[in-house]
């Protein structure tokens, strides 16, 4: 065993003759990693400048540079004559100059370059054959385990456009109007957080298609809206509203967002139909003048005296005005809570000393 030790202190060990080309280098190089050495704990930045320099005096695999590294050197000054064995170990001391920062960086990212560097420069050296690195390399791959686990890496340009698209494809069957369901609320949130992110993710192709899609869409359901029955304008008036949410503040998709204001428009009138009745106006006297309101705004009626006959009449909220020339003015409120879909209501009553009331026919 002594003579296997001999031989690995021999083979870490070099001499440097005092007639080699590069003994100044060598002698140059192996102060500065001296004087790194001595940086490390008090300015480990220096050091690992210092360091650096070195490393690109090692010799590469195209060029002369010094090939003798992680040994003891040692320098002949004349025959026989030799200096004491220096420590030339600048993966090793790189390496320290690496674990040192690693400890002084505030960032994690920061942390796990600096020990992975280490750990690489400590492995180097003990491939090179320098035992001390094996317990270096071993602290810093410990302080890398600690380490919270690396953030999964950006997605690609590709990767952001198949994705999109997978997403779309899903989604888009949800959207169109033939098979929309009104109570999933959430789904104006998902596409239009799909439709915010397009122009950045989305393919060139996906995003043409996308914006044809909704207008199609949207033209497609313009022009049956006014054939809607109430509960498919129902519908259609939650599916404006989910796609305009979906659609706000995405440009490709502003001509559709116009059209879908006109449709909800149109369907929530349908939507919000009640139904029709009919009214016959025939007080006592006769009333010379009469004005007909409904939700506050004027009815147009055929004559302007009684006895009158109002057909279809949308229900909502009315009121009828009456004014005879002695009898002077009455209003007669006709709320829509008293009305039924296909009914015949009559104004009857005196219009002077008497009282005007709504009755419905049987």
């Amino acid at each position: 065993m002594h003579v296997v030790a001999m031989l690995l202190v021999l083979l870490q060990q070099k001499i440097i003759d005092r007639n080699d080309p590069q003994k100044d280098l060598y002698n140059k190089s192996v102060k500065a990693c001296e004087q790194a050495l001595k940086l490390i704990k008090t300015d480990p930045e220096a050091a690992l400048q210092k360091l650096n320099e070195i490393h690109e005096r090692l010799k590469p695999a195209d060029k002369r540079g010094l090939e003798h590294y992680e040994k003891l050197i040692q320098f002949e000054i004349m025959a026989g004559d030799y200096t004491k064995p220096v420590a030339f170990y600048p993966f090793q001391y790189r390496g320290l100059a690496r674990l040192k920062l690693a400890a002084l960086a505030k960032e994690v990212e920061d942390q796990r370059r600096l020990l992975a560097e280490a750990a690489a420069d400590f492995q180097k050296s003990l491939d090179r054959g320098v035992r001390a690195s094996e317990e270096f390399l071993r602290q810093s791959r410990e302080e890398l385990e600690k380490l919270p686990p690396p953030p999964p890496p950006a997605p690609t340009p590709e990767e952001l456009a198949a994705a999109w698209s997978r997403e779309w494809g899903a989604l888009r069957p949800k959207l169109a109007f033939a098979t929309f369901k009104p109570g999933e609320a959430a789904r104006a949130g998902t596409a239009g957080r799909l439709f915010k992110r397009m122009a950045a993710e989305a393919s060139l192709r996906d995003q043409l298609e996308a914006a044809q899609w909704v207008a199609s869409e949207t033209d497609l359901v313009r022009k049956g809206v006014k054939t809607f029955l109430r509960d498919e304008a129902r519908r259609a008036v939650a599916w404006c509203d989910t796609l305009a949410s979906a659609a706000a503040g995405v440009d490709a998709f502003q001509a559709p967002r116009e059209s879908l204001a006109l449709i909800r428009a149109e369907a929530a009138r349908i939507a919000d139909y009640r139904g029709s009745f009919t009214l016959k106006i025939g007080p006592a006297p006769y009333a010379e003048k009469v004005r007909v309101l409904r939700e506050g705004s004027d009815v147009p009626v055929p004559e302007s005296s009684t006895p009158l006959v109002l057909a279809d009449l949308e229900i909502g909220d009315f009121t009828v005005e009456l004014s005879h020339p002695e009898a002077g003015k009455r209003t007669v409120p006709i709320p829509a809570a008293m009305l039924k879909e296909g009914g015949t209501y009559v104004l009857s009553g005196r219009m002077k000393g008497g009282e005007l009331v709504v009755t419905p026919l049987p």
